[in-house]
């Protein structure tokens, strides 16, 4: 239902997830394989949407909503042994193991996959497309290391993805959505997404799909939005996990973008984000320079998008309309972090 945070003005149905969900399941079960090395993800990924449609039809506190998937979570890495037990060569003095610390490591990892996908599901195509562009990148990863059977449910997730969003953007002849992804499709295939990367980045040195690295690069844009959000509501003293329109693609559209140029920006960023990592890893960079990089943007982004003040009410108090040069919203994107700045400006000459 539209109100709130919400950018919506209709009732729009939020089977998108169970959908998907449904999409990915029958493939699996017209693939016997397929099904009986991945019934444990499957069934865990079931128990994970059904947390999400209760919370879609009764709103569970985010507390009640950690405990439960955090359970689900410790059920899955019990079950099934997945654990991140290496990053990588990330300080550049050989592969870092975790020993111990992988169990709780690992649950964090995707506690905070569900999160920020969850999170940054706020706008018409936007949680989609920044689901389908890592989870392509991956299947084709693990299609190259040799894991066919990986590669195929990654696969047919991202066909369910395709299907999904058309319903989900906006387009010249539909200016809403059909249907929507709701706590249900966000959090499930925030689930499914940090598992696959883990699975992408995890196993024998010499067969590993991925660096650990690379992962952080193909999630880049929920992370970084979900990291200075959760980051400045703490410095603010708001609890980190509460609804507001102080993300990344709130703070956009304040400024002037249309829910299509921002999707489509955000988008854009994601692409390059990823083909940044995995084409690094192809060239040989030394994983602890794209750790570098990485950190260096998400400082830069932090301190960019929070340029644009925000109002108690979750409101950028100033609204300016950035001109955006074509449909793909770039080059607008480009003034409106290197223009923000001018926003603090004309604020204080208007008091």
């Amino acid at each position: 239902m539209p109100g709130g945070r919400k950018v919506h003005l209709n009732a729009t149905p939020v089977q998108g997830g169970i959908a998907i969900f449904i999409g990915s399941l029958v493939a699996a079960l017209a693939n016997y394989s397929l099904f009986i090395a991945y019934w444990p993800l499957l069934l865990i990924s079931l128990c994970v949407l059904s947390v999400g449609i209760v919370d879609d039809v009764i709103d569970l506190s985010a507390r009640k909503k950690m405990l439960y998937h955090g359970l689900l979570v410790v059920l899955f890495m019990v079950i099934t042994d997945t654990k991140i037990s290496s990053l990588g060569n990330l300080l550049g003095y050989g592969d870092i193991q975790l020993g111990w610390f992988s169990y709780p490591f690992t649950l964090f990892c995707l506690l905070a996959g569900i999160n920020a996908i969850n999170m940054i599901d706020g706008i018409d195509g936007l949680a989609g497309g920044l689901i389908l562009i890592p989870l392509a990148f991956v299947a084709g990863a693990m299609f190259f290391a040799g894991d066919e059977t990986t590669a195929l449910l990654a696969s047919v997730v991202c066909m369910s993805l395709v299907a999904f969003l058309i319903t989900n953007y906006r387009f010249p002849w539909r200016k809403r959505a059909d249907s929507f992804l709701g706590d249900s499709g966000s959090t499930f295939l925030g689930f499914l997404l940090a598992y696959f990367l883990i699975k992408a980045t995890q196993g024998e040195q010499s067969n590993i799909a991925l660096p650990p690295v690379v992962a952080l690069w193909l999630l880049a844009i929920p992370l970084i939005d979900s990291g200075a959000v959760i980051l400045n509501r703490k410095l603010q003293g708001r609890p980190p996990m509460a609804p507001a329109r102080d993300h990344i693609h709130h703070r956009l559209m304040n400024m002037g973008f249309t829910v299509t140029r921002t999707a489509l920006s955000l988008h854009s960023l994601a692409l390059c984000t990823s083909l940044i990592g995995v084409i690094g890893f192809i060239v040989g960079i030394e994983e602890w320079m794209l750790l570098v990089l990485m950190l260096s943007l998400f400082i830069m982004s932090t301190y960019s998008t929070n340029r644009i003040p925000i109002s108690a009410s979750g409101h950028v108090p100033i609204q300016v309309n950035i001109p955006v040069a074509d449909e793909t919203g770039l080059p607008g994107l480009a003034i409106a972090l290197a223009g923000s700045a001018d926003i603090e400006q004309r604020k204080q000459r208007a008091a």
